[in-house]
């Protein structure tokens, strides 16, 4: 599967390189204390560590101050009103040193408002104090968003390394309750919805009206995406995709349409969440109903 990949707007060592003196710097490490903040993505996980003070953001602090004195502090952001909150933090002057963000467009904004550091310079002088990070994205990733005639570079690009993606999941106890088996097809998948919202009362009782078979959120090619790729002709030539994918959520893939008009025919039939489109990207209302029990299958994490 291919990676995923996310942009950083500038390093943690590099941060404190940029206003280092020359003297200050020994071994890759500080003579004298440097200070940092760094972004980090808040998704709202119930039951979760704090984003920004957990057992990995303490191994991230310890080691740069031991290993380069330099502190660290971590500022959640919000993930998925990172942009406007981004924003709100440039303007009161209060945006973090280091910035993760999925929008490449807002890195060109800032840049062309001065906001953002240039990093070209840094990663050529200071490139043997970065060898492990070097290593791990290579020449592609580190100079990916390189100007071509000026040079600058305003974003270096991570990568991901989860190996899995979305699943779909199904309530197994409702399975059970209605006697029927795991569905394997499309056809069997579809007929267990149906059952859901035909045994309603029998799964539900009184909340019988409150029944959703299939949850789905406003990003739709997200919430279909499992459904939407079965669709793909297993010999779509992998050049055809390459063309068709620079939207992230493939709309212009072969047969995609396909898996959209029977979405739609499950929205019409009743079997999908009627009031998804009211709810923006982020909302936990989905998350809400799916803990209080009402929603029977749903593609997701």
């Amino acid at each position: 599967m291919r990676k995923t990949l996310f942009v950083l707007v500038s390093l943690l060592v590099a941060a404190g390189l940029a206003f280092a003196q020359s003297d200050d710097l020994v071994n890759g490490k500080f003579k004298t204390t440097h200070k940092i903040t760094v972004e980090v993505y808040d998704r709202s996980n119930d039951g979760g560590s704090k984003p920004e003070d957990n057992f990995y953001t303490d191994y991230i602090k310890q080691g740069m101050l031991r290993d380069h004195n330099v502190e660290v502090t971590f500022v959640r952001v919000p993930r998925w009103t990172e942009v406007q909150a981004m924003n709100n933090l440039l303007a009161a002057g209060d945006a973090p040193d280091v910035c993760v963000t999925y929008d490449y467009p807002t890195i060109q904004t800032y840049s062309n408002m001065g906001g953002v550091l240039d990093l070209a310079p840094f990663l050529t002088k200071y490139k043997a104090q970065i060898g492990d990070l070097w290593k791990l994205l290579g020449d592609t990733n580190i100079y990916n968003n390189r100007d071509p005639k000026a040079g600058n570079v305003w974003a270096i690009e991570g990568m991901r390394f989860q190996n899995m993606m979305t699943s779909t999941f199904v309530r197994e106890d409702w399975l059970k309750k209605l006697k029927l088996k795991e569905p394997t097809t499309l056809k069997e998948f579809e007929a267990v919805l149906k059952a859901f919202q035909t045994n309603a009362s029998t799964l539900l009782g009184a909340d019988a009206a409150k029944m959703i078979p299939f949850a789905l959120g406003v990003d739709v090619g997200w919430g279909v995406r499992n459904l939407a790729e079965s669709f793909i002709p297993d010999k779509a030539a992998d050049d055809a995709l390459y063309i068709r994918a620079f939207d992230d959520r493939h709309h212009l893939w072969p047969n995609y349409k396909e898996a959209i008009r029977v979405v739609n025919k499950w929205y019409n039939d009743g079997l999908i969440w009627k009031d998804f489109p009211l709810y923006p990207v982020g909302d936990k209302t989905q998350d809400n109903l799916t803990k209080a029990r009402y929603v029977g299958a749903f593609i997701g994490n």
